[in-house]
């Protein structure tokens, strides 16, 4: 997992953000912090705020299809030989070089079908999905938050792409906004999967420069990860 910030504190080992699964499968050494990131989802998604029904979770984790086609980050700690997730949020991305899907259109396309029309969003695109946070100091999760957002618009940049899609609780939508720069795209309306209302976003992807190294002992570039690329060497391997 690529080593963004450390900053350690007082009974912390370290803190690390980045990449830690591709394709629905865990970047070496991010294991633990996957498998942590799906029981949160589980926990806030099914059992806390009940946007998805039980059967999403049945093994203790919330998974489902778009996985396959995804990229997860997070900030996570370890403190006292333990694991924690600050932050974390996926990447469901559209045009990966493996199609893990029958229908490739964003979530976003899907549920807004009219704001697209004739003019579906380009491939490779990108829809930020199952955003989490969870720190009892609000202004560590704020700051985690923070944190989690430079990572995936520095890789977002690094792959070219301009622009991300989000499918959002209005008041998220708000909050996102003393953050990012975010535009509406499609009106409040009822997504019966998710049981709430959403509306449809587009961020920018401001630019960023600087060199990265997303996988241990590969040099791929971050737009070869995002359209799938590591995924088949490891199956010609």
């Amino acid at each position: 997992m690529r080593d963004l910030q450390q900053r350690p504190s007082s009974g912390t080992t370290g803190r690390t953000t980045g990449l830690i699964a591709s394709g629905g499968v865990p970047v070496p050494g991010a294991e633990e912090a996957y498998r942590r990131f799906l029981e949160l989802r589980r926990e806030i998604y099914v059992d806390e705020a009940g946007f998805l029904s039980a059967e999403h979770g049945s093994d203790g984790r919330e998974t489902d299809e778009d996985d396959a086609r995804s990229l997860a980050f997070a900030v996570v700690e370890e403190c006292a030989g333990e694991l924690r997730i600050r932050a974390a949020l996926r990447l469901i991305v559209k045009g990966r070089a493996t199609r893990a899907v029958t229908d490739d259109r964003l979530p976003v396309e899907r549920y807004w079908p009219e704001v697209f029309g004739s003019s579906p969003a380009p491939e490779p695109s990108v829809e930020v999905s199952r955003l989490i946070a969870r720190h009892e100091d609000r202004a560590a999760q704020h700051a985690s938050v923070l944190e989690l957002y430079a990572a995936v618009l520095a890789f977002l940049d690094e792959a070219g792409i301009r622009s991300a899609y989000g499918l959002i609780d209005p008041v998220l939508e708000r909050l996102l906004r003393l953050s990012l720069t975010a535009t509406r795209i499609g009106e409040r309306r009822w997504i019966g999967a998710y049981r709430s209302h959403n509306v449809a976003i587009v961020i920018e992807v401001p630019p960023i420069r600087r060199l990265s190294r997303w996988l241990p002992g590969s040099f791929l570039t971050a737009r070869d990860i995002l359209v799938g690329i590591d995924d088949e060497q490891e199956l010609a391997a």
